[in-house]
């Protein structure tokens, strides 16, 4: 499989640049503003990857904050 903790037959979205900078040219997100996306640790390597898709896809500054376990929702805690 592509990923494991997946329902099988599960397939992934195929990026499409292009149409993935339409949509966000439509949202107008301000200039020079840095997309924050926060993450418990055990997850950061995988926002660091997306990080990397968006700064290359869209041309956007994003930051990628580790969010310590005592600070994140009392839901998202195990």
């Amino acid at each position: 499989p592509w990923c494991s903790g997946f329902p099988e037959g599960v397939q992934p979205y195929e990026l499409d640049a292009a149409r993935a900078r339409e949509a966000f040219a439509k949202a107008d997100w301000p200039a020079r503003r840095p997309l924050r996306i926060a993450t418990p640790e055990a997850f950061a390597a995988i926002a660091h990857m997306l990080a990397a898709s968006i700064r290359s896809t869209l041309d956007l500054m994003v930051e990628v904050v580790v969010v310590p376990p005592d600070q994140l929702p009392a839901g998202s805690r195990a």
